[in-house]
């Protein structure tokens, strides 16, 4: 199994994943922009252990900037590491 292919909400667990993610470089829970499908009072973070998870949102946390890709790009080459990070097409 490789990064690419774990499940968010486990990615803590992946081997490699979260010390070579080059997006998770803090020690406390970020917001992300998505909000839950269901309600609209929770949106995802991103915890201290690099997991994704839903929080509901009152509560305070650092604010983590989002970009949206192309559903059609492809991973063409890299390791997703910050010397080696994907190349997309």
């Amino acid at each position: 199994e490789t990064c690419l292919t774990t499940n968010l909400t486990a990615i803590a667990d992946a081997e490699g994943c979260v010390e070579n993610n080059w997006l998770h470089q803090s020690e406390t829970t970020e917001w992300l922009m998505t909000p839950a499908a269901d309600n609209t009072t929770d949106f995802f973070t991103i915890n201290a252990s690099g997991n994704l998870e839903l929080q509901n949102a009152n509560k305070t946390y650092l604010a983590r900037p989002v970009i949206y890709l192309n559903p059609n790009l492809d991973v063409i080459g890299g390791s997703g590491n910050i010397g080696n990070p994907y190349i997309l097409k």
